[in-house]
């Protein structure tokens, strides 16, 4: 009796351990899954550290409007290259004056194509953007999505918006 007692505390303290063990697995198990993504999140994070630093000094001491333009496009289409780059200039005027007047002559439009001002057909992709949105766009200092544009105040019947963001 003696030994099936002591038999049967064995297994009991070894079905214990055990199931310790197994718990023990699955939390390594978790914290390795969270250190591999805390791993890939910071490895994310360094390549766009890395894209900025390089975009920045791809700029530095260039001194032409078109070359620093067609600089940071070609460095924005080396990172992204399905990305479809415009610039929207803004003439240097007081904001009080660019909220009187609207249409091409606040804005000249540059596309990484040509690298000129670019003259729009009927529709001015450019009137859709007052001095106010322009502002709100240049202050929210992030990627603004089309919806963040229109609650902005941007307005618009031009078809083919849905791909842009400021």
């Amino acid at each position: 009796m003696d030994d099936k007692q002591r038999h049967k505390r064995v297994r009991l303290l070894v079905k214990k351990l055990n199931k310790k063990r197994k718990k023990q697995a699955q939390k390594i198990d978790i914290l390795c899954k969270d250190f591999i993504s805390a791993q890939r999140d910071f490895i994310k994070s360094l390549k766009a550290i890395s894209f900025i630093a390089n975009f920045y000094e791809s700029l530095i001491g260039i001194t032409d409007l078109s070359g620093l333009l067609y600089t940071a496009v070609k460095s924005i289409k080396e990172e992204t290259a399905d990305a479809t780059v415009t610039f929207f200039l803004r003439q240097v005027r007081p904001v009080s004056v660019l909220a009187e007047s609207t249409g091409p002559s606040n804005f000249e439009l540059y596309m990484f194509e040509s690298e000129q001002p670019v003259a729009l057909e009927k529709q001015h992709l450019e009137n859709c953007f007052s001095a106010e949105v322009m502002d709100n766009i240049c202050k929210s200092n992030k990627v603004c999505t089309l919806d963040d544009m229109f609650a902005m105040g941007l307005q618009s019947s031009l078809m083919g918006l849905n791909n842009i963001s400021g």
